[in-house]
């Protein structure tokens, strides 16, 4: 075994065990915000097969914590990123290309390849738990590589408890591992059997479902821990597999990989500076959240006791004393009557509170933003609509830029290069070959994303107009100044409008030209007849070699 090989499995252990250490502090909030708030992922510590399967847990008594953060989840899904919108849009970050007809047909056959590899992989079904990771504990990792045939992609989602990561000077994620278990016989199809451990070999044949601890590890290519290491990939981000706790004869990669782009990208909700991982909104509410539950405990409880209060009976009388429905107690003496104990019960007042908790929640999770027209006690204009939704949208800001910068924008460069070394998109034209900053932009073109630019359009208007409009009045040829044949443009190629539907300027120059000439022959025609008509009154008789003559012969 090379020494390189064996130095190189001792550095990502010790790195995976410093990594431990720093994330550790974070899990047990972790541990309850998944106990409280995500049914769909096994708890934190049920890491064996035999743990799976169980009822979550026995703390949580009120289901409106989960009901709203799946709101926000698909909200945010529906509303940002939906399969059924075209919700982004190329741009070139140089805008003389991008106003370049050429450079903008590539740009829109460009997205249709990107919008199809999306639809066509499990791209969107994997966003799903990316939200409600990140609207839970406010981590949200992916991987996005080829799929198996080598014609699309595949898209992971991992298990919180498993990834662990780092970050550069930048605040920027540009370190991956993931610690997880594998089936032997899993193990075995993926590496080469003769790398494993000899129980891991033992296992394949013998118990195939037995399962051993791996680390897969992401680092940039640059990262010091290659330093000294041969062979590596010419790739920019190194992939490389290890088992754990093997002996020291295998203490060796399983499999070194490499990619050209970032195959993984690591969402933060928010994070506060210094830390390495983030929290959501099941973080900040966790307060209200065992609040409500709290509260609704005692309901259920009070609920109980009013339909099943306690009884007092004399003595005399146990075993005689039926209280369910259509039960007769026979007794001898009045005094032994059974009664209540208690029934002095504030049901109506927790209700209160109950509901005063679910409202808190709801804020926290923006349902009635997202369930705007389904909870509002009177029918909204549209314009009411629409201010309403501009108004949640540009609060929603903050949270949406960073959601653009972590995971987004990872996935179009990601999705972009494949696509690009497939072959699948066509090469960029010259001109931007050509250019030093022909670099790629993307347009988030969501429907919050449209609300947060029509009312920034809309306002930008109204304060031009209503300082403009006396002007108007008093001299109208200030609306010179103004090039609407550029706004127009500028509104169409902002909607994505398609590039060979618009005009260029020499076919607008044309078709007005033509407009012009066909006007000022209609408006000689009208001029001609109207001379025809008061020339018959004119009593003196006309040169026939006259002008005036002509214009008669011509208006016959």
């Amino acid at each position: 075994m090379p020494e390189s090989e064996n130095n190189l499995y001792k550095r990502l252990s010790a790195r995976f065990s410093a990594m431990q250490d720093v994330r550790k502090p974070w899990e047990n909030l972790r541990r309850e915000v998944i106990q409280l708030l995500r049914p769909d992922l096994s708890l934190w510590d049920d890491t064996e097969i035999s743990d799976q399967g169980k009822k979550p847990n026995l703390t949580v008594f009120n289901a409106a914590p989960q009901e709203a953060l799946e709101n926000w989840a698909d909200g945010m899904q529906g509303h940002l990123v939906s399969s059924s919108l075209d919700w982004f849009i190329y741009r070139m970050g140089n805008k003389k290309l991008d106003k370049n007809v050429q450079v903008r047909k590539w740009l829109q056959g460009v997205e249709e390849v990107i919008y199809g590899l999306m639809r066509n992989s499990n791209y969107y079904s994997h966003l799903g738990p990316i939200f409600r990771d990140a609207g839970s504990i406010g981590d949200a990792p992916s991987w996005i590589e080829e799929n198996a045939q080598g014609n699309g992609l595949a898209c992971f989602n991992f298990h919180p408890r498993e990834i662990y990561v780092d970050e550069d000077s930048g605040s920027n994620v540009d370190t991956f591992y993931r610690y997880y278990p594998l089936s032997a016989r899993n193990a075995g199809e993926s590496f080469d059997k003769e790398l494993l451990s000899e129980p891991l070999q033992k296992a394949i044949e013998k118990d195939p479902l037995k399962r051993f601890k791996f680390i897969h590890v992401c680092h940039k290519r640059s990262d010091r821990i290659f330093a000294g290491i041969t062979d590596l990939p010419d790739r920019e981000w190194i992939s490389v597999y290890i088992q754990e706790e093997v002996p020291e004869d295998k203490q060796r990669p399983l499999r070194i990989a490499g990619y050209f782009s970032k195959p993984f990208s690591y969402w933060r909700f928010a994070k506060s500076p210094g830390s390495v991982y983030g929290v959501g909104l099941g973080c900040f509410a966790l307060v209200d959240i065992f609040g409500i539950n709290s509260i609704t405990e005692v309901m259920l409880r009070a609920g109980h006791l009013s339909v099943e209060p306690p009884m007092y009976a004399h003595a005399e009388m146990r075993g005689k004393v039926h209280i369910g429905p259509g039960g007769f107690t026979w007794g001898h003496r009045p005094e032994h009557k059974p009664e209540p104990i208690n029934t002095d019960i504030k049901y109506p007042y927790g209700a209160d509170r109950e509901d005063r908790a679910a409202a808190a929640i709801d804020r926290w999770f923006n349902v009635d933003f997202f369930l705007m027209l389904a909870r509002t006690e009177k029918t909204l204009t549209a314009t009411e609509v629409v201010e309403r939704a501009n108004e949640r949208g540009i609060m929603l800001a903050p949270k949406i830029g960073r959601l653009n910068n972590d995971l987004f924008n990872a996935h179009h460069d990601r999705i972009f290069d494949i696509a690009l070394r497939n072959n699948w998109i066509d090469q960029p034209p010259d001109i931007v070959l050509e250019q030093s900053n022909g670099r790629i932009e993307v347009e988030y073109n969501g429907l919050l994303e449209r609300a947060q630019r029509q009312q920034r359009e809309i306002r930008r208007t109204q304060v031009v107009i209503g300082q403009l409009e006396p002007l108007f009045a008093v001299a109208p040829q200030v609306l010179d100044y103004f090039d609407f044949d550029k706004t127009a443009t500028r509104i169409a190629r902002d909607g994505s409008w398609p590039e060979e539907e618009i005009k260029s300027d020499e076919e607008v120059a044309g078709i007005r030209q033509q407009r012009m000439m066909a006007q000022q022959a209609q408006m000689q025609a009208q001029m001609l007849q109207e001379a025809a008509k008061t020339i018959p009154s004119i009593q003196k008789k006309t040169d026939p070699t006259s002008p005036l003559a002509a214009m008669i012969g011509a208006g016959k």
